[in-house]
């Protein structure tokens, strides 16, 4: 049909960017660094980005900024969330992704890990208790693009500050 199949994570119309217009974010920083990258994903991918933001504002305390960005580990890419809050402490960090633990319903992280796996991707957090998250999600070779031409969607340009 001559579509492309991989959804977008940077450009005008990508997840992360959807979901911060969407929500509150008076007063913190976001910052999507993912120009040039798209992944092949499942569409629940949104859902994703919105439990992390929600969650950072939820349990990160006190933070100010928010952040997405991704580089190279071997073969595959990393796309890295983090926030500056309160972190996540080195006991809970698998825990996190337990279905039906933690303070609320506790399938928000669970799900994640169930919609990843579906394309191959795996997630981690490994951010440092008292300094912010830092989840990992690991996309295996074949599972993303970088695309670096000028004329193509998410080119340098648009990595930025989403806003303020």
């Amino acid at each position: 049909d001559g579509g492309d199949p991989y959804p977008p994570l940077a450009g005008s119309r990508n997840f992360f960017d959807e979901v911060v217009r969407a929500l509150p974010l008076s007063g913190i920083t976001v910052r999507s660094e993912t120009a040039g990258l798209w992944v092949y994903a499942d569409p629940l991918m949104i859902r994703v980005f919105s439990n992390f933001i929600d969650n950072s504002l939820r349990h990160g305390g006190k933070i100010s900024c928010i952040s997405l960005s991704w580089e190279y580990s071997g073969e595959d890419l990393l796309l890295v969330y983090r926030d500056n809050g309160t972190g996540i402490s080195w006991a809970e960090k698998e825990k996190i992704f337990i279905r039906g633990y933690g303070k609320h319903t506790g399938l928000g992280l669970f799900l994640i890990r169930e919609i990843f796996s579906i394309t191959g991707i795996s997630i981690r957090e490994i951010g440092d208790p008292g300094t912010g998250v830092r989840f990992e999600m690991r996309i295996p070779r074949g599972g993303y693009r970088v695309l670096t031409t000028p004329e193509s969607p998410g080119t340098a340009r648009n990595n930025r500050k989403i806003r303020d």
